[in-house]
């Protein structure tokens, strides 16, 4: 009687080795997904956050601290908001 899991019969431990990585590439891919809509939702808030500190004036500096974002990126956030008014 041959054991599942046994590489001597190599048909059935091959096909478990590829159903295993096939597993392994789909849960690798979902998990990619998920954090990079997960980075996509916190760089949303931190553009929101930036705008709102932008409207209260404070320079750019303290939104780059208060937010993580670069100078050019806040610049950027800031043109699209003076060109909207």
């Amino acid at each position: 009687m041959t054991h599942y899991l046994d590489p001597k019969n190599d048909l059935t431990y091959d096909k478990l080795k590829i159903d295993l990585a096939s597993e392994r590439s789909m849960l690798d891919d979902a998990e990619k997904r998920r954090i990079k809509k997960r980075n996509k939702r916190k760089a949303k808030k931190a553009r929101i956050i930036a705008q709102k500190l932008l409207k209260k004036g404070l320079p750019i500096e303290d939104v780059k601290d208060a937010t993580g974002l670069t100078i050019q990126k806040i610049e950027e956030i800031l043109k699209k908001m003076t060109n909207e008014n």
